[in-house]
């Protein structure tokens, strides 16, 4: 009894029809029934039958019996082929906030994993604080995030800093405008949709806008521009994020007079870590600096800045 005979009697189960199962398989009709008959003998009974009047094929007694057993086969065989799957690539587990991954960093992800076969690549969305606990305990390989945090068993680089810009919701996308230069003082608190990024933006926010009395409070990015539905509606966030929006919907950039300190992106690993993916950990880290100084001169100077 091997696998691919197991594989023939559930798609049969699954489609009714040895000529439907065969299709499904790829198999030939003639090949489906055969392997079929085959298991039929080697278990020494018949597993389907016809009722009278129908084309489909039904379980008999022994097929009912059986059925159990040929889908624990089944499983255990992925399990085991997922195993060896395991044993020939590395894994890499990447968590990030969402305003990097989801905003910045598509594309590199794409790449890495297309030129990268070897690894498994998982990449999580985290807010900073956990991903940097995380990192420090050795359960994620890589953190991206806004703060960097000192760990004796860490090491942070930055990977790039950027403007907060003011994003605000206008009523023509053909006619949205970029690097328009606002005041603070300008914006009505009311029509706010606010998501506090990083230490320091909650920490000027406080100063900047004592009145705090916004539209919707959000900590998720894609969330913060389903709320700002009504023109006027804005929100402070960094330039990358609000490129994306300015691009894809009627949204106006502007400038702040008096911005935040720029949002600074960092990556994180585990220096004493006992990994035996180091060597994709540092891949990781060459191929996405060189990303980043790919992709500088797409972007303005006074939006995004590089570390050189």
């Amino acid at each position: 009894m091997n696998i691919e005979d197991i594989d023939v009697f559930l798609a049969i189960y699954r489609c009714h029809n040895i000529s439907r199962a065969a299709n499904e398989l790829f198999l030939s009709q003639s090949s489906t029934s055969y392997k079929l008959s085959v298991l039929e003998t080697e278990l020494g009974v018949k597993l389907f039958s016809h009722q009278k009047g129908l084309k489909n094929l039904s379980l008999t007694p022994a097929g009912e019996n059986f059925l159990p057993i040929a889908l624990k086969m089944h499983d255990l065989n992925q399990e085991a082929l997922r195993v060896r799957d395991t044993a020939r690539r590395t894994r890499l587990l990447v968590a990030g906030v969402d305003s990097v991954n989801g905003y910045f960093l598509i594309d590199f992800y794409q790449n890495f994993v297309k030129n990268h076969p070897d690894i498994e690549l998982k990449v999580i969305n985290g807010y900073s604080y956990d991903i940097i606990n995380k990192v420090e305990q050795d359960v994620y390989d890589i953190g991206i995030s806004n703060d960097s945090y000192n760990f004796e068993s860490i090491h942070s680089d930055t990977l790039f800093s950027e403007e907060y810009v003011c994003l605000k919701r206008c009523k023509n996308h053909e006619k949205a405008q970029e690097m328009v230069s606002i005041l603070p003082q300008d914006l009505n608190p009311k029509d706010e949709v606010y998501q506090g990024f990083d230490t320091s933006f909650i920490q000027w926010h406080k100063i900047v806008f004592p009145q705090f009395c916004p539209k919707f409070i959000t900590e998720i990015v894609r969330m913060t521009v389903q709320l700002m539905d009504t023109p006027g509606s804005w929100s402070i966030m960094p330039y990358t994020v609000a490129k994306h929006y300015h691009d894809t919907q009627a949204c106006d950039i502007y400038r702040l007079s008096v911005p935040p300190p720029p949002r600074t992106v960092y990556i994180t690993t585990n220096i004493k870590s006992n990994s035996t993916n180091s060597r994709a950990i540092l891949l990781f880290k060459e191929e996405l600096l060189a990303y980043i100084n790919s992709v500088a001169p797409l972007y303005p100077t006074w939006g995004l800045f590089f570390d050189k």
